[in-house]
Parts: C-alpha cells; structure tokens; sequence
C-alpha cells in the first residue's frame, strides 16, 4: 500500500507550445497511479483534479526530473 501523503506531480498545460508543464498536488494510488488532489495556478491543464492518472518520471531538458501525468488511469 502506498502513503496517502500529496506529492507534486506535473501536468501538461493544454494549448500550449512548446510543450510546458504545471505543478499539481496528488495523493498516491499506486506506484504509478495518482489522484489530483489540488492545482497551482490558473492553467488549462490536461487533468483536472479527482482525476486519476497515470504517471512516469521523466527528465527536463534541463536536467531535472519529476512525476509527470501522462495519461488516464483505470480505477484500481
């Protein structure tokens, strides 16, 4: 069983180029399935919170790496 604890993941700002992505708050479901528990700022973004997602850790241009919402998750 994972924590219930929120955790930043980020979500992907729809209609934006290039690609940018948004801070959010979600508990853990799973190992790699989330729910959206809180939003940071005003963006449009792909998920919304309640929702469950899928994440991946991926790695920024930049560098760094974090939890990112990649798709839809099936409830468990």
């Amino acid at each position: 069983m994972v924590a219930s604890a929120e955790t930043l993941i980020y979500i992907r700002v729809k209609d934006r180029q290039p690609e940018y992505w948004a801070p959010a708050g979600a508990v853990p479901i799973s190992e790699t399935t989330y729910r959206v528990s809180s939003i940071v700022g005003g963006d449009t973004l792909e998920f919304g919170i309640g929702e469950l997602v899928r994440c991946e850790n991926r790695c920024f241009p930049d560098g760094s790496e974090a939890m990112v919402a990649v798709a839809p998750a099936e409830p468990i």
